[in-house]
């Protein structure tokens, strides 16, 4: 299990190198290989979680080591979802691929313990699942957002630096933004609400004996449901959509951080 998570851990460090070199010379040759070292990792480490789980019996969510690495891994799939099939956005790997990395490598430097085995209700399998690829694609939302405000920026100042060049489109950055939401949206919708059936059928709440836990991913659940309602709805695009996913992923950083350290 170790083994895998290392080899997992080197290739997705090769990926993020890829993805640089890619940024910087813009040959699709480096993304063709950032993508396939991602896909080698992310086949390692799926791997590795397989053993883990086969070891506990229960998903990957219990202990700090598990739940850390998960991310990284749900992080990466996302990745790999849009880096293969939007590839007029390649660049963004560069934004989103050290994170993925920063993670893994953050797991691994935790001990390897293991959790209990309430995991393994079907409803807090569902939450942790889909929670995790929802701020995953949270993730996308920020990079493209981080993007967009770079490349809106250059253009005001008229200052086209080699970076300017280099990244994706105003338009293309705000299809990003748009896809990556539409894609996490209803992933953290379904993850609240399979938390709050798991929490109702163990403690008759839907809050839980402590809400403080439920109510910031509460908020952060209302803060993407403004962007999908201004987006669709009223017609938000470009800075206002870029602001508020920036807002909107600090928040939901604090959010998880929150829920997973109040017990």
């Amino acid at each position: 299990m170790k083994t895998l998570l290392t080899l997992a851990l080197f290739c997705y460090f090769l990926a993020m190198l890829k993805f640089f070199m890619h940024l910087a010379v813009r040959r699709q040759f480096f993304h063709a290989l950032a993508v396939t070292m991602s896909l080698i990792g992310f086949g390692l480490h799926t791997a590795g979680l397989m053993a883990i789980s086969a070891k506990t019996g229960h998903g990957p969510y219990t202990t700090p080591f598990e739940y850390t690495s998960f991310f990284a891994w749900t992080t990466m799939a996302v990745l790999l979802v849009f880096a293969v099939f939007l590839r007029r956005i390649a660049s963004v790997g560069a934004f989103v691929s050290p994170l993925a990395f920063l993670l893994m490598a953050y797991s691994m430097l935790l001990p390897e313990e293991t959790g209990g085995g309430q995991v393994r209700a079907f409803w807090l399998t569902m939450h942790y699942t889909v929670s995790f690829l929802a701020l995953s694609s949270f993730i996308v939302v920020f990079a493209a957002s981080a993007m967009y405000l770079i490349q809106e920026n250059e253009l005001k100042h008229h200052r086209f630096s080699g970076l300017f060049k280099r990244m994706p489109d105003l338009g293309t950055l705000d299809l990003l933004l748009n896809r990556a939401l539409v894609f996490g949206f209803p992933l953290i919708s379904v993850g609240v609400l399979s938390g709050m059936i798991w929490s109702n059928k163990l403690f008759g709440t839907l809050m839980g004996p402590k809400p403080v836990r439920v109510l910031p991913i509460i908020l952060v659940w209302f803060v993407y449901a403004l962007l999908m309602f201004g987006r669709t709805v009223i017609g938000w695009r470009g800075h206002k959509i870029a602001l508020v996913g920036l807002a909107g992923f600090a928040l939901a950083a604090a959010a998880v951080g929150i829920h997973l350290a109040v017990r």
